[in-house]
């Protein structure tokens, strides 16, 4: 298993865009993924792939202490991690 962390304070910096472009180039490459959406106010990422069977946890990791919640385990449908089905 491979872990990809995409993360960082500034807004409007391309968190997101980078997130959906490894998403897609990792399932055309037939991988399964998972995502850990960090943003609540916008989650962006979590439901572009939702309908697709992409794992996804959203996690609100701007507030103190709540890093440790980004471990949480992440499945799919299937309830393998990240598995499309």
């Amino acid at each position: 298993m491979t872990i990809y962390y995409n993360g960082g304070d500034k807004g409007g910096c391309g968190k997101s865009v980078s997130a959906a472009v490894l998403t897609d180039y990792l399932l055309f490459q037939g991988r399964q993924v998972a995502i850990v959406e960090g943003d609540l106010g916008q989650p962006g990422v979590a439901m572009r792939f939702k309908d697709i069977g992409v794992g996804a946890r959203a996690v609100d990791l701007n507030r103190p202490g709540r890093a440790e919640a980004a471990g949480v385990n992440v499945t799919g449908p299937s309830g393998r991690p990240g598995s499309a089905g």
